[in-house]
């Protein structure tokens, strides 16, 4: 993995965050998985594309210091010639300076943030910290939102058809049965019955 990610620039090595390699050069090793050989695919042509940089989407609500993108990765690794979706990418480009040093540039350092659910838009912000101001000189310092998280890919267990409807009431109309079953236990209150209740939440033990 640490191999593989140091051939490829930012674009690559994001798609290569969705690859947990398997040890290589055992012997006997099993050949590489139609995932693994996938990625490396989408990885290649993520690298060739690159990424386009411009002002963040409002709905990222990140300061305009932040630039993002996107990124095309297959919905299924397996067929890196299916269906594609994209990826939303932030970035805060390397400082080129630490104190009153310059610094070289090093390459960038992209966050994956796990979860399920967990977004690294915000990542780039570290640099403004302290504790992160020296990697910030020498590192673009790149985020992402996996794949159903914010606007990658976002995904829903509701039925788009229910999203406009709101609950609705009804009211039950008693039946002959109900209006004796409820006339009993008026009467079973009156008597005293064991644990009957009375008023609201209280019982009588």
């Amino acid at each position: 993995m640490r191999a593989a990610a140091a051939r490829y620039g930012t674009a690559g090595s994001l798609v290569l965050t969705a690859l947990v390699a398997a040890p290589a050069g055992s012997a006997g090793a099993a050949p590489p998985s139609p995932e693994i050989r996938g990625t490396a695919v989408a990885a290649q042509r993520a690298e060739t594309a690159g990424i386009r940089w411009g002002a963040c989407a409002k709905a990222e609500k990140l300061p305009a210091s932040l630039k993002c993108g996107t990124v095309s990765v297959p919905l299924d690794y397996a067929r890196p010639d299916g269906r594609q979706i994209r990826l939303t990418v932030s970035r805060a480009k390397a400082t080129g300076k630490y104190g009153k040093r310059a610094v070289a540039r090093q390459g960038a350092l992209v966050f994956n943030p796990g979860g399920p659910g967990g977004s690294g838009m915000y990542f780039p912000l570290m640099g403004l910290m302290p504790e992160w101001k020296r990697l910030g000189a020498a590192y673009d310092l790149v985020g992402y939102a996996p794949r159903g998280v914010g606007r990658s890919a976002p995904l829903s267990c509701q039925d788009p058809k229910e999203y406009a409807k709101r609950p609705r009431s009804r009211r039950a109309t008693p039946t002959p049965r109900t209006s004796v079953n409820a006339s009993r236990r008026r009467r079973r209150t009156r008597a005293g019955a064991p644990n009957a209740i009375r008023g609201c939440g209280t019982t009588r033990r």
